[in-house]
């Protein structure tokens, strides 16, 4: 509360009712009677960040208030609006403070959305996965920004798929990342790259990307299944290019905003099992609603041109140049990697394994080592699916021989996320204890959530590290503790949680070793169920 009345004076607001002066605790500055108690009346102050952004000065940063209370319509501090995003309304404020222009104007977009915390929740997700700002930005519109005109509200997708998206695109191969980067592209467009004036590029974005999430079983490394689901992305990018928006609305989903255009399929459906399960599968997967209402494009390119033409926003269309840099195809590898020690049968035997994974760290490998590297590198061309190109694998190892530039604990964050349905974020033991923080904590609700927690061990003196996965907590002989998996023979390791943070591991997890960073799951998926459960009542199952 001091810190919001220094702000209030700061900015010369006065405080309702009397004015408050000095003197003694008797009342007479004030005016009032003996006996008359003094009665606290604080109005809404004509600056509400300065309530919003109390404890700005402690982050180390200087409060720019006249940029925060920008006089925009609708301003996002009125409020009345600042009920929309609730207790997140303080963290948008900082966001936008610190924003560029061109994130401003999407923060306002965002905001006078009529689904605008689900959005603004996506928008921060999206920033945990390390997105490309424009696919940010595209994504947490399309969750934002209402389908319909009238009730249901809700969006183009959901939050949980924006950033499954976001994911699914940084894992494919490099063959299939520019196919879906071109498709983007080519987004409200004719056939002469012209913008189309009635298309919505963003949203033609959004399900598309939304699209392709969908099928992220289908596209992993040892898929046989890839090359069908990215034609059939192609096809479905080609069709609904350059339509307006109420037609990508209404044929994108089963749910009818208009009852004159249900599907036609919704009325063979008299079990409500299984109306249920073709709703569900629509809302997943547009291209399966966009087949049962029909491709017949001929009424719409008619009725599509007395739309009016839609304001353009630049900072939500033009993408820039695909990067194409060659450790970008790291995370597939590691990828490829670590489904074919899980797969039955495995594509790769162990030993060819252990070559390859050698040779990208930049050991020198004997004769025999270099022909297994060589067999593995065929596999993954001949039964892999896009996984990486051989130029990638030389300037992988060159980077790991040289100065290591790859954030392995983003991409170890990406790989995890496919499999849990959670975003990993890495953080040190020591720096979060000297931050007050509780790790041990963080690492029990993440237990008690059903997620495993990757740990990393370093030994000292020495640049050996390896990984061991917290799996479930337990009681040991010295208290709470945690069943710990070791990768080399994936044998189960109790240990009390006080050990794992102790100066010295015991001996059983290496010589002279300590634990050094865990990767905290964050962005959790609270707004579906966990990935990798079945539903066969709805006859949905995520094979993930």
């Amino acid at each position: 509360m001091t810190a919001v009345l220094r702000n209030n004076a700061a900015l010369t607001r006065n405080l309702g009712g009397v004015r408050l002066g000095g003197g003694g605790g008797s009342g007479k500055t004030l005016g009032l009677r003996k006996g008359e108690k003094v009665k606290r009346k604080l109005d809404i102050p004509e600056d509400p960040a300065a309530e919003l952004m109390p404890a700005a000065e402690f982050l180390g940063h200087e409060t720019d208030f006249a940029a925060i209370t920008e006089q925009f319509p609708d301003s996002p501090f009125d409020p009345a609006r600042r009920k929309v995003l609730g207790r997140l309304m303080g963290m948008f404020a900082m966001d936008y403070q610190g924003a560029g222009p061109e994130e401003r104007r999407f923060l306002r977009r965002l905001l006078a959305a009529p689904n605008a915390r689900e959005g603004y929740v996506a928008n921060r997700a999206l920033h945990l996965c390390a997105a490309a700002h424009i696919l940010r930005r595209t994504l947490a519109i399309g969750v934002a920004e209402s389908r319909f005109a009238t009730r249901p509200t809700h969006g183009f997708l959901g939050a949980v798929q924006a950033r499954m998206a976001v994911t699914t695109l940084r894992l494919l191969g490099p063959a299939s990342r520019e196919q879906v980067w071109n498709l983007l592209t080519l987004c409200g467009t004719d056939s002469h790259g012209q913008m189309m004036p009635t298309a919505d590029r963003v949203l033609e974005r959004a399900l598309v990307l939304k699209a392709m999430a969908a099928r992220r079983h289908q596209l992993g490394p040892w898929s046989v299944h890839g090359p069908r689901a990215l034609s059939q992305l192609t096809a479905f990018a080609t069709e609904i290019r350059g339509l307006r928006r109420e037609l990508l609305a209404v044929r994108t989903t089963l749910f009818p905003g208009d009852p004159s255009r249900r599907a036609a399929c919704l009325a063979t459906l008299t079990n409500p099992v299984a109306r249920a399960a073709a709703l569900a599968r629509a809302e997943l997967d547009p291209i399966y609603a966009w087949h049962e209402h029909g491709r017949n494009r001929q009424d719409l390119t008619v009725t599509q041109t007395a739309a009016k033409p839609r304001e353009r926003l630049a900072e939500l269309e033009e993408l820039p140049a695909l990067d194409r840099s060659p450790l970008l195809d790291r995370p597939r590898l590691h990828q490829a990697l670590a489904e074919a020690r899980t797969r039955t049968p495995a594509p790769l035997h162990q030993d060819q394994l252990d070559a390859l994974s050698d040779y990208l760290v930049g050991r020198e490998l004997a004769e025999g080592r270099l022909l297994l590297k060589n067999q593995a590198m065929q596999l993954l061309k001949t039964q892999g699916f896009d996984v990486i190109r051989p130029e990638s694998v030389e300037a992988i190892r060159t980077d790991a021989r040289g100065i290591y530039k790859f954030d392995a604990a983003r991409a170890l964050g990406d790989l995890l996320s496919r499999f849990t349905g959670a975003t990993y974020v890495r953080r040190v033991f020591s720096d979060q204890i000297t931050a007050g923080a509780d790790p041990l904590g963080q690492i029990s609700r993440a237990l008690a959530n059903g997620l495993c927690v990757p740990i990393s061990i370093a030994e000292l003196r020495s640049s050996f590290a390896h990984a061991v996965a917290a799996v479930s907590s337990n009681n040991t002989a010295a208290g709470p503790g945690f069943t710990l998996v070791y990768p080399p023979h994936l044998e189960l390791v109790n240990l009390a949680a006080q050990e794992l943070i102790a100066p010295q591991l015991p001996d059983s997890l290496g010589r002279r070793a300590r634990a050094d960073a865990y990767m905290a799951p964050a962005a959790l998926d609270l707004l579906a169920a966990p990935f990798g459960l079945p539903f066969p009542e709805l006859g949905i199952e995520d094979h993930l």
